[in-house]
């Protein structure tokens, strides 16, 4: 049972269990104390890791910080041209990719716990992922890359990367996962950017929650301040909320406003 248990833990890496084996008897129920379990497992990464070359240890480092390995972010990640090659090179080991499909992988989770901790270690952790964020962008995988900079604490640019694809994930209907970045940034940093505001109220609004739309419609006006279009879309925003909830009286403060503040022609209409 303690090397079926362990078989699971270790995603059936099987150079695992010779391993595990030894180590369960030499130790018995002891395993299953103390930390040793993990202390096993970042034993058998390391012993894993240190018999490769040095180019795919730097490759497997380069690439710790993805969560999913795709040949074009991981050449640009780690600087080489077939990415790909190096991919299927590892994976025939049988010990550090997990295929998903699509020619791309992912880290096995026993090999990238022990990348991360090497690469904290060593204090390179943050520019990885930085440089895992910057790689993830140039080839178009933004989501990805914001959240690479949150884990990263790097707040001020994933806000700003936020800002770009906040209303595609509006007319996605995918509200959700903007307010979920949104509740990683500090109160002040959404103040200065009314962007992200507005799109959180659209995407309140058209989930009938109208107080809270309000709310950010609000905060978005508030941070446009002196730009006059951002106003407008904020005001508008606000107007539509009134139309929606059957008070055309309200609503027509707000658009007549938000029309003499418009200065884009299709704001305009």
């Amino acid at each position: 049972d303690s090397l079926a248990a362990l078989a699971a833990e270790t995603e059936g890496w099987a150079m695992a269990l010779p391993l595990v084996a030894e180590q369960l008897r030499a130790q018995g129920p002891a395993l299953h104390h103390g930390g040793s379990r993990q202390d096993l497992f970042d034993y058998l990464a390391r012993e894993a890791v240190a018999g490769l070359e040095s180019a795919q240890r730097a490759f497997l480092l380069a690439t710790a910080p993805l969560e999913r390995l795709e040949p074009s972010v991981c050449g640009t990640l780690a600087g080489i041209r077939d990415a790909g090659a190096v991919l299927r090179g590892l994976h025939d080991r049988g010990l550090f990719l997990i295929p998903l499909g699509g020619g791309a992988y992912r880290h096995h989770h026993l090999v990238r716990e022990f990348l991360l901790a090497r690469l904290t270690e060593d204090g390179c952790l943050a520019d990885g992922r930085r440089a895992a964020a910057r790689a993830l962008a140039a080839h178009g995988q933004p989501e990805e890359a914001i959240g690479q900079l949150l884990a990263n604490g790097d707040l001020e640019p994933a806000a700003a990367m936020m800002a770009l694809v906040a209303p595609e994930l509006v007319d996605q209907g995918r509200g959700a996962q903007l307010a979920a970045w949104a509740a990683a940034l500090p109160a002040d940093l959404l103040d200065r950017a009314p962007a992200i505001a507005v799109c959180l109220g659209d995407a309140s609004r058209l989930a009938a929650r109208y107080d809270e739309a309000l709310a950010w419609y609000e905060r978005a006006r508030r941070g446009y301040g002196s730009a006059a279009e951002g106003r407008s879309r904020a005001l508008a925003g606000m107007a539509l909320v009134y139309l929606d909830t059957a008070r055309p009286a309200l609503a027509e403060p707000h658009l007549e406003e938000a029309l003499q503040a418009a200065e884009e022609p299709r704001s305009r209409a």
